[in-house]
């Protein structure tokens, strides 16, 4: 007589029943005391041997409550240092026995990288006692459907891949791991309002958009279900999405939502009480273009002023998955108003672009990244301020995204990031005008209507003394940079072809 074997939900109830918990069912299959099986046709969704549920149950009914041999511990919660380490795969062997797949060195590579990807919950004073703990990796959208895919492992994102959290904007997050224990389940709320706590925090400067879970498991799929992730059956059985921009239904996001909603008002309060000097002057920032609706609003920038002659936002965005950090916007209370973007070309497409009437364009395979430790010359592709604004709104605009762009270019030197030159080309009147300001030096018309203009990054070079000091500072935060990194060569290093 075969074994009768039954799902997950059906085997919980009878736990439950019982008075055991769902972590207690969960733990006995660890531990060998239910036999499972997964089909050969399902990728999830594992039955359970319902004799051996049956068994355990049985002898739980009429008998004292079951006691743990625990008491209730009192908890703090804290990013996790690469010290706690030996704690977590304590924890992890405890979960998973027999089962564990990691790479530790490829953990504290990316600790180094960012030092807010794992909370975790331990007992007060004693962090070797870890109880549960949560990791969000903040990469691109696209690479993290890639992975859910199954297109590449997760053990396959490199440090360079994951983001810090320097920049501000939208972050995407793949939940890489949620571990409990069995025998503290109530810590898994503990860890996810210290997650959504430190994110309310940075609200509004840095927010999250979208959490992607990968839920293998069945544990995994009733705790997505649990907190109304929603199924992406397009990617994969077993792929998940919380999108944090819609109203919540469970209770824990539901108060997240609402401490952005109370941080939203507070702003508001707090802008009214700046009073008329505030609002004449409203806030201005230079942030890098981070989401594809900042690229398209460069784009309908540039078609203001340029028409069908603009680039067009297929090319931009081709270009931006390149060079990144290569374009950004001047934000006047929120609203993009301005825009700078920059490239890095190989040096033959430069010189074929900027060969006098030659008409030449910039094509995707010219476009290279922007790095530290690859001296580059960048092609200026674009900068502008919305036309719709007055002549005194302009001319705060240009000084605004002028000083800003003067702050990017020192934070790129401070990375080690090194531009010989700069290279762009104008038809317009004022265009002219401020590269000649600038200190760029006039080439030949490069067409019928534009002339071309370059600009050497060498600070001994410049005449005007507003631009001579900006180089300086640049070229003094890149030979710090160089000097950490234990790179001192020169500024002679050959330029990438």
């Amino acid at each position: 007589m075969s074994k009768k074997m039954i799902e997950s939900e059906d085997a919980i109830k009878l736990y439950i029943e019982a008075g055991f918990s769902a972590n207690t069912f969960y733990r006995h299959v660890r531990e060998g005391k239910i036999k499972k099986t997964l089909p050969e046709s399902r990728e999830r969704g594992a039955l359970y041997d319902e004799s051996d549920i049956r068994k355990i149950t049985q002898k739980k009914v009429g008998q004292e409550p079951e006691k743990t041999g625990r008491e209730e511990i009192a908890t703090e919660v804290a990013w996790q240092r690469i010290s706690d380490l030996p704690a977590i795969l304590k924890l992890d062997l405890h979960v998973y026995k027999d089962h564990l797949v990691g790479d530790i060195g490829l953990y504290i590579s990316w600790e180094k990288k960012n030092t807010k990807i794992t909370l975790l919950s331990f007992e007060h004073g004693n962090r070797d006692n870890v109880l549960a703990y949560i990791s969000l990796v903040p990469l691109p959208e696209k690479m993290i459907l890639s992975i859910l895919k199954g297109e590449r492992e997760e053990l396959s994102i490199s440090a360079d891949e994951i983001e810090s959290y320097e920049r501000k904007g939208a972050y995407t997050l793949l939940a890489e791991s949620i571990v409990v224990h069995p025998d503290h389940p109530e810590q898994l709320n503990k860890i996810l309002a210290g997650v959504l706590n430190y994110w309310c925090r940075q609200y509004p400067d840095r927010y999250i958009e979208k959490i992607y879970a990968d839920a293998a498991s069945d544990y995994g799929d009733v705790l997505a279900r649990k907190l109304y992730f929603s199924p992406l059956y397009d990617v994969s059985d077993h792929a998940y999405v919380l999108d944090l921009r819609k109203p919540g239904i469970s209770k824990v996001v539901k108060r997240f939502q609402e401490c952005l909603e109370a941080k939203r008002t507070q702003n508001a309060i707090t802008e009214k009480k700046d009073g008329i000097r505030s609002q004449r002057a409203g806030r201005f920032e230079v942030v890098q273009a981070s989401t594809e609706n900042d690229i398209k609003a460069t784009v309908e920038i540039a078609r203001q002023h340029f028409g069908d002659r603009a680039y067009s936002l297929e090319k931009r965005l081709a270009w931006h998955e390149i060079a990144p950090n290569g374009d950004y916007v001047l934000k006047h209370n929120g609203v993009i108003v301005a825009y700078f973007s920059m490239q890095p070309l190989k040096k033959e497409a430069l010189d074929r672009i900027f060969e006098p009437k030659s008409n030449g364009s910039v094509q995707l395979q010219d476009v290279l990244p922007l790095v530290p430790g690859t001296p580059v010359e960048c092609y200026i592709s674009g900068i502008g301020i919305k036309n719709d604004a007055d002549r005194q709104q302009v001319k705060t605009y240009g000084e605004f995204l002028l000083l800003g762009l003067f702050r990017v270019m020192e934070n790129l030197g401070k990375q080690g990031i090194e531009i010989r030159r700069l290279w762009g080309m104008s038809g317009s009147v004022s265009g002219i005008k401020l590269s000649r300001d600038m200190g760029f030096t006039e080439l030949d018309y490069i067409n019928n209507e534009q002339i071309g203009f370059v600009l050497d990054m060498d600070p001994k070079t410049a005449k005007n003394p507003i631009i001579k000091k900006f180089l300086q500072r640049y070229h003094d935060a890149l030979q710090r940079a160089k000097e950490k990194s234990g790179n001192k060569e020169s500024i002679s290093t050959p330029i990438i072809q």
